[in-house]
């Protein structure tokens, strides 16, 4: 009897999860590189793609997201441009609510920038913190957020153009 209320228990948090499919986009408040003369970052003032939202009991949450911008780098005789794809990985907490609920977030995000000439290709990794309210409107759920992103150290050597260590984001998921 006891193995068979532990193990309805176990399978209880699993099967109240609520899988939600959607796309998340937004304007990024600052480059992805930081440049000196005679670059100059081109970086697309939007970001978009799709995102996966797992809604767990207590108000816990886990998001994954596939962001895409398009970059460019100017230089003193052509403009090269590229991708630059970011997929951060966060846990979220939502606070008690039923039509609008306020939540908190934080996780690790990995990114790729390429195909911005032969002076940078790279990838990196941060940190990503963040803070939203979620909208349940019928099926949808739209969730506006502020994100801000720590990124590691320079993974170049080339002194002007490298990574811009810190990233702010105005984003806005909608999910069904």
């Amino acid at each position: 009897m006891k193995q068979t209320i532990l193990v309805l228990f176990l399978l209880a948090a699993p099967l109240s999860a609520q899988l939600h499919f959607g796309v998340k986009g937004g304007i990024p408040f600052t480059d992805a590189l930081s440049t000196n003369a005679p670059f100059e970052s081109r970086f697309a003032n939007w970001t978009l793609g799709p995102m996966i939202d797992l809604d767990l009991p207590l108000g816990l949450g886990v998001e994954f997201d596939a962001l895409y911008r398009k970059s460019g780098l100017l230089g003193l005789r052509n403009e090269d441009t590229g991708s630059s794809w970011s997929f951060p990985l966060v846990a979220k907490y939502r606070f008690p609510g039923a039509v609008v609920r306020p939540y908190v977030l934080g996780g690790f995000v990995y990114r790729h920038i390429s195909n911005v000439g032969s002076v940078f290709d790279g990838t990196g990794d941060g940190l990503v913190l963040g803070t939203g309210i979620r909208f349940n409107a019928f099926v949808f759920k739209i969730s506006p957020e502020l994100r801000y992103t720590r990124w590691s150290g320079p993974k170049n050597t080339f002194t002007e153009v490298r990574p811009n260590q810190n990233q702010f984001e105005l984003l806005v998921g909608i999910t069904f």
